[in-house]
């Protein structure tokens, strides 16, 4: 359950973002991503805007697999909302010759000491974005 906090005042941002965030919501429970929808959906002024990138690469990853898996609550965001960007799938994303994917030099710098993973075995992370307006 989320418990939604009355220290941020309602309807008083014009936009809220987040990055390496939302991907770490718990991945069952339907009811955490509505609350979550409504605390944002609280926080925004009318005409708001809302932009989320969800680009955690053990969330987001594409490897040598033939399916490409991300939180529900991506999907779920896209059904919720009139986007500016619509919902592409991600198996999709994967075959997008302009897919800008993290680097293998960043990733052996700032990720493969915390992975503990080489890059060929990883996956190539990326950031999925979802934009819509209150």
């Amino acid at each position: 359950m989320v418990v939604r906090t009355k220290e941020l005042p309602e309807k008083y941002f014009d936009f809220v973002f987040s990055i390496s965030a939302l991907e770490h919501v718990p991945l069952s429970d339907e009811r955490v991503f509505e609350e979550i929808v409504k605390d944002i959906d609280r926080l925004l002024k009318p005409g708001g805007l809302s932009m989320h990138c969800i680009d955690h690469s053990t969330d987001l990853l594409l490897g040598e697999v033939d399916e490409v898996w991300t939180n529900p609550l991506l999907k779920y965001l896209f059904e919720s909302h009139e986007t500016f960007n619509p919902f592409i799938p991600l198996i999709e994303v994967e075959t997008d010759n302009d897919l800008f994917v993290v680097s293998k030099g960043f990733y052996d710098n700032y990720w493969k000491p915390v992975t503990k993973v080489e890059y060929e075995d990883f996956g190539k992370p990326f950031s999925y974005n979802i934009l819509w307006k209150k």
